[in-house]
């Protein structure tokens, strides 16, 4: 990691930092401007949304290949019921997407 000399504001040229664009920038209790080169800054929501998002794909992705397992083999209440599950799961993995890209475009993260 490499560290920048710390800036108080007023020196800072009008300066843009975009996500995912070089140096990462940060205010310290001064509330002058760090710079770490290649930082990287977690964020826990959004890992939490991914891990939903990739349990909830996954639930899907059972629930289509056991109604795949049972199509032409099971009762028509039951392929009906699997059927049912698998929507089901659609729905909550398209939920899940949904969250995660709202929150990232949200936070920017």
């Amino acid at each position: 990691m490499t560290r920048f000399e710390v800036v108080p504001l007023t020196e800072v040229p009008n300066i843009t930092f975009k996500r995912n664009d070089g140096p990462k920038a940060a205010l310290d209790s001064a509330n002058s401007i760090v710079v770490d080169e290649g930082a990287e800054v977690l964020c826990e929501e959004k890992a939490r949304l991914a891990r939903e998002y990739h349990a909830a794909t996954s639930a899907f992705s059972e629930a289509v290949k056991e109604l795949h397992r049972k199509i032409g083999t099971s009762p028509k209440e039951e392929y009906k019921r699997l059927e049912r599950i698998s929507t089901e799961a659609r729905v909550k993995s398209e939920q899940a997407r949904l969250a995660l890209e709202q929150h990232i475009s949200d936070h920017r993260c």
